[in-house]
């Protein structure tokens, strides 16, 4: 085999999809071979001529442009073009030009249609679909997935364990405790209604404070409810579930609410950082440099996490409710510290950890409700000294301060339940640019520790007013259309739809960003209470706001990229760098970067639909 011909083949055999061949095959491959030289400029196909050949570019770089000459993509080194209209009978729809000196590697379209034929991995490959080519990757970057305790069906993880009623004696319900050693399942005999779980814990208090061993297992749990959780949601949903109640053990239900066991999370860790250990540990924490102490594990189980191939979905719940957590137990010993509130009130969080999308070093975003009957001059100096106390743990516990000052530790988002209500009604009602900005930052937003009668009815408000203003939805869809991703790479750069050439890919602000606006858009159309994008998007899809294609299309494509960055923050933290969302490209594998550029089309057909349902 000739220099000429050796260095051929090497490029051919790292080269998808023929890296999947046989060398004697792939030999065919070099003899077939006709190399074509473009200079800058220069057309390679265009609809006015038939095509007969698949290329595949050696160097250089090429633009596509459609009927219109409008660029829709770029293609460089390791990219194919040619095979669409191949596989269209010769028929092109797409002018193509050099964008540079650019030579490819030419092959007959016989030989590529009889491989496309019989090999699937051609028919992968080529797909013209690229959602399908998405769902394909996603699938793979599925494959060998580690078999973690959070995969597991909660079912088979619940411990059997003794029904008793609301009017069984303390003492009775101890020795039982003493023969299963198992939270005792709590329900009313009359009404069939689960109450709660029965812990020592709880028994010890009820002792402590003066409860008898005949009083009735009623008496020690006026204060608490039970948290059901669906026997068939996997281990990972349980402890996000158990962490917003602030417990570390629930009760297992079929579809009918009939208890099938108890699940205690405390009887599922082996390590300091794992999820379940966290779960237990940050709710029962008693100081605030506990849990700063505990903070310091999110790092570890964040890399575990990726490290095991855990969706980015769920690492994103599990990281933002161990924070929700944190900030919910912070709250409560700053209010322990200072005394009881002199009115009702809500912390709540906004942003990504209230979406349950949180990956690691955020800001803080936060907000506190309090109730009308609020005096400013009697009792701002309780709030402002709680909300100060919090923000500072929060920043020592590695949530740094927000720069755009979205704290409750900021008077204006302090404030009483009418004031919000106000707010909220003129951001719907004038849909400024800074209301849209609050909007998209308030129209976010989780409960964490209080009063939730006035987080709930604020929240229902705008959920009912949202739907019925036709112009704050179209703001709000012209908003989200602002974050367009990037129409594709220029070689080793990112070619952004503005035409400026970029060394790195912001996958948040290019990728994430984009469906995080869109699924909002869609939640507040219609009203629906979900936060979490995936959720929202789901949601959208079972109300018909969004067809079932687009939904599935929309989430591979969000799933695709959130990956990559999960991989890209785990590589950073392996290499002691500061995790953040700016990726080079030249760290991508050339399928890497085709499954990007799929999920942006995806997103940029989604926006384009978007716009035409909110005219964006």
């Amino acid at each position: 085999m000739e220099i000429e011909q050796r260095e051929l083949f090497r490029f051919l055999k790292q080269t998808p999809p023929l890296s999947t061949l046989d060398d004697a095959t792939l030999r065919r491959w070099v003899e077939a071979v006709q190399i074509a030289y473009f200079r800058t400029g220069e057309t390679i196909l265009s609809p006015e001529q038939p095509n007969r050949e698949v290329c595949l570019i050696r160097s250089g770089a090429v633009d596509v442009f459609d009927a219109n000459g409008e660029l829709v993509n770029a293609l460089a080194e390791g990219d194919w073009l040619g095979y669409r209209s191949v596989l269209n009978d010769g028929q092109v729809s797409l002018t193509i030009r050099a964008a540079e000196d650019t030579l490819l590697y030419c092959f007959p379209a016989e030989l590529f249609l009889k491989y496309y034929a019989q090999h699937p991995s051609f028919q992968q490959f080529f797909a013209q679909h690229k959602p399908s080519r998405l769902r394909q990757a996603l699938q793979q970057l599925r494959h060998d997935t580690l078999a973690i305790p959070l995969d597991q069906a909660i079912s088979t993880l619940a411990q059997t364990t003794a029904i008793i009623d609301l009017d069984t004696p303390v003492q009775a319900a101890a020795r039982q405790w003493q023969t299963l050693r198992t939270p005792l399942i709590v329900r009313d005999a009359r009404t069939q209604t689960l109450h709660a779980l029965l812990t020592p814990e709880v028994l010890a208090s009820h002792l402590a404070a003066g409860g008898g061993p005949d009083d009735a297992v009623a008496t020690c749990i006026r204060k608490r409810s039970a948290v059901l959780l669906p026997a068939g949601r996997p281990l990972a949903d349980a402890l996000v579930m158990l962490l917003r109640a602030g417990q570390t053990a629930g009760i297992v239900v079929d579809n009918a609410n009939e208890p099938v066991g108890v699940l205690d999370i405390r009887h599922f860790h082996d390590s300091p950082d794992s999820p379940q250990a966290l779960a237990s540990a940050i709710p029962a924490a008693e100081s605030t440099e506990q849990l700063i102490q505990l903070s310091q594990h999110f790092s570890q189980l964040f890399a575990h996490l990726v490290r095991a191939h855990t969706p980015p979905y769920e690492v994103g719940l599990l990281i933002s409710s161990l924070g929700e957590a944190l900030t919910a137990r912070l709250v409560a010993l700053a209010e322990a510290q200072q005394g009881e509130a002199p009115v009702s009130y809500c912390f709540f969080i906004t942003g990504s950890m209230a979406r349950g999308e949180q990956t690691l070093h955020t800001d803080q975003d936060s907000g506190l409700i309090q109730a009308d009957a609020f005096d400013k001059a009697l009792h701002d100096n309780w709030f402002a000294t709680l909300a100060q106390t919090v923000s500072d743990q929060l920043n020592a516990a590695g949530y740094a301060y927000c720069p755009g000052g979205i704290m409750a530790s900021n008077p204006r988002w302090r404030q009483p339940l009418h004031r919000w209500l106000k707010d909220f009604r003129q951001w719907i009602e004038a849909p400024t640019a800074e209301a849209l900005l609050q909007a998209s930052i308030f129209f976010d937003m989780q409960a964490v520790h209080g009063d939730t009668a006035l987080f709930d009815h604020l929240r229902s408000q705008f959920l009912k007013w949202a739907p019925d203003s036709g112009l704050f939805l179209h703001h709000m869809a012209a908003n989200a259309l602002s974050f367009r991703p990037p129409l594709g790479f220029f070689r080793n750069l990112i070619l952004e739809r503005t035409g400026d050439h970029r060394k790195v890919l912001d996958l948040k602000k290019r990728g994430i960003a984009p469906v995080v606006e869109m699924a909002r858009v869609y939640a507040l159309s219609e009203g629906l209470p979900a936060l979490n994008t995936w959720e929202r998007l789901q949601q959208a899809q079972a109300v018909g706001a969004l067809s079932r294609q687009g939904f599935e299309d929309l989430r591979d494509a969000l799933d695709f990229i959130a990956t990559t960055r999960l991989r890209h923050q785990l590589n950073q933290i392996d290499a002691g760098l500061e995790p953040d969302n700016l990726i080079d490209p030249r760290q991508l594998s050339h399928l890497e970067r085709r499954h990007l550029r799929d999920s942006f089309a995806v997103i940029s057909e989604m926006q384009d639909a978007m716009a035409q349902r909110f005219g964006g």
